[in-house]
């Protein structure tokens, strides 16, 4: 149990102590560890705290009576129809090009635009934060 202990948040935190220990998970799953910020720290007796930031984080001590996930609070955004608005923030483009040595054109389109909720709809949006 201690070299698991020891050798879990080695392997979570992509450390160095006991690579001859764990097998790393490939790059691409690396760098998705790593854009959450997952990070494990050290065994206190028998527990640990495992933090990442995504779209859920929950937590949990394991023990013999609870091995349930505790309270997770989310954030859910409502509102009613037209609260949200697309806003062309520049007048649409259009550039007709030939292609050489064929009997085609290329259209190319050129716009910007955005999501917004502007001053006139923000009492249409309501977050609601709740306990899972």
């Amino acid at each position: 149990m201690a070299d698991f202990q020891a050798i879990l948040p080695d392997a979570i935190n992509n450390g160095s102590s006991y690579t001859d220990d764990w097998v790393d998970v490939s790059t691409a799953n690396r760098r998705k560890y790593q854009n959450m910020q997952l990070s494990m720290a050290a065994f206190d007796t028998n527990a640990a705290t495992i933090t990442a930031y995504g779209k859920i984080g929950g937590a949990e001590t394991f023990t013999t009576d609870t091995n349930v996930f505790g309270t997770e609070t989310s954030n859910m955004l409502f509102g009613r129809k037209g609260a949200m608005s697309l806003a062309i923030q520049m007048q649409p483009e259009l550039y007709i090009k030939d292609e050489p040595k064929q009997l085609a054109r290329n259209y190319i389109t050129h716009t910007l635009y955005g999501v917004a909720t502007f001053t006139r709809d923000k009492e249409r949006v309501v977050t609601m934060s709740f306990n899972v």
